[in-house]
C-alpha cells in the first residue's frame, strides 16, 4: 500500500507541475506577469466605453459624408440655376451643428435657393405670390434675409 500512496504522490505532483508550466505559458505568451503575482483584469466598463466612443464617431463620420454630399448635390442645382430641385433637397433635411462640416451649413444653402428661385419668379412675374411666400419663408440671421426684406420692400411697393 505504501507503494500506491508514493506512485499516487508521484502522479499528483506531476500534475501540479504541469499545472504551474501551463500557467508560467499562459502568462508570458499573453504579457501578463504571473511570477510577481500580479495580473491585470480590464473591467467591462472601459469595453462599453470604447464602443460607444467607436460609435459616436463612425456615427459622426457617416453624418458627414453624407451631409456633404447632400450640399454639394444642392449646390450644383443651384450652380445650374434649378432652384426647385436645391429646394427640394434641403427642406427636409436635419442639422445637428455638432458634426457640420464648416462651409456646409443646410439652413444656408437653403436660404439661398429661396431667394434665387423668388427672385428668378418675380423677374418673369411682377405680382407671383409664390415668389413672396418663399422670400417671407427666409428665416432671421441669414446672409439673404436683409435680401430678401429689400426684395419683398421693392416688389409690395409695385
Amino acid at each position: 500500500m505504501s507503494e500506491d500512496k508514493q506512485a499516487k504522490k508521484a502522479q499528483e505532483d506531476n500534475l501540479l507541475k504541469e499545472k504551474n508550466a501551463r500557467k508560467k505559458l499562459l502568462s508570458t505568451t499573453q504579457g501578463l506577469g504571473q511570477i510577481d503575482g500580479f495580473s491585470f483584469k480590464e473591467p467591462i466598463f472601459i469595453d462599453v466605453m470604447l464602443a460607444l466612443g467607436l460609435l459616436v464617431a463612425a456615427g459622426g463620420f457617416t453624418y458627414s459624408l453624407i451631409n456633404t454630399y447632400i450640399s454639394h448635390t444642392a449646390m450644383q442645382n443651384i450652380n445650374q440655376h434649378n432652384y426647385k430641385a436645391a429646394i427640394s433637397i434641403l427642406k427636409g433635411v436635419p442639422t445637428f451643428d455638432f458634426f457640420t462640416v464648416p462651409g456646409t451649413d443646410m439652413e444656408d444653402l437653403y436660404n439661398k435657393a429661396l431667394y434665387f428661385d423668388a427672385i428668378e419668379k418675380l423677374d418673369d412675374e411682377k405680382d407671383n405670390s409664390e415668389a413672396i411666400k418663399e422670400l417671407q419663408k427666409i428665416k432671421p440671421g441669414s446672409r439673404f434675409y436683409n435680401l430678401s426684406q429689400l426684395a419683398l420692400k421693392e416688389y409690395l411697393k409695385k
